[in-house]
């Protein structure tokens, strides 16, 4: 693999962070008291699946660009709602949970009546018959993730911006077929491979981020914040800031 020597550099210290978080053991939260507990140990999974993520990203050939852009959608995705749940605690939790249920009944509604074995049935029947979690102030930015990105103070990021650049090569959607489809030499328009065509996740230090905005706001949580060191050298290798507050703080 061919990087630059300030994309080597960056993806070393990223390594390092990646293999310091998997080689942590027992976190331990600065607070422990109520449902912060469950928003805590939800950051700490965001952060976990973002590792992982970010450790195939690298391992995975940069050929493969849309596999990457995949995999970074997905960075940037865990990465957001990591912080995002950090900020909001609680609400953040409790509005997470009601839309997973809201995602249960509506797909337990789909498959009733469907000819299916008993013990199945009886799964489907007892889901639609829960009571739904209270929907607080937080359940739309929960629901919809643009709404999460919008809810949230990143300064000079434009995360929706980033987000909405990746979604498109995230899906089955004509910027992926037409990311291989340029004309050759010969001046013949054909499929090509790998794809000619620059994409977002060719910038190391993009997909990057949003691993380390995880792993930060999982490390402000802890005691002892054990990661401090290694994310102030990402956040002078990213020459970005890294902190994010919620734009009406009042509902935090």
């Amino acid at each position: 693999m061919s990087l630059k020597t300030t994309d080597a550099n960056l993806q070393r210290h990223v390594e390092r962070l990646i293999d310091a978080w998997f080689d942590q053991r027992g976190l331990k939260a600065k607070k422990d008291d109520g449902d912060d507990v469950n928003a805590f140990l939800h950051c700490v999974g965001f952060a976990n699946a973002a590792a992982e993520c970010m450790r195939t990203y690298l391992n995975t050939n940069p050929s493969d660009r849309i596999a990457r852009g995949i995999l970074a959608r997905s960075i940037f995705e865990l990465g957001v709602t990591c912080v995002w749940l950090s900020l909001t605690g609680a609400d953040g939790f409790e509005a997470l949970r009601w839309d997973q249920q809201r995602e249960k009944k509506n797909l337990a509604a789909e498959m009733e009546g469907f000819d299916s074995n008993e013990e199945l049935n009886r799964t489907v029947a007892a889901v639609i018959a829960q009571e739904q979690h209270p929907k607080n102030d937080r359940a739309g930015q929960a629901k919809r993730f643009d709404l999460m990105v919008k809810s949230l103070d990143s300064g000079e990021t434009p995360l929706y911006v980033i987000y909405k650049m990746y979604s498109e090569y995230s899906h089955a959607s004509l910027g992926v077929s037409n990311s291989y489809i340029d004309e050759g030499d010969d001046g013949k328009v054909g499929v090509y491979f790998p794809a000619r065509h620059q994409a977002l996740n060719d910038h190391l230090g993009t997909v990057v981020a949003p691993f380390v905005w995880a792993i930060n706001a999982v490390n402000k949580m802890l005691i002892d914040e054990p990661f401090s060191a290694s994310l102030d050298t990402m956040k002078m290798l990213l020459e970005t800031g890294i902190d994010f507050t919620l734009k009406d703080k009042e509902a935090s």
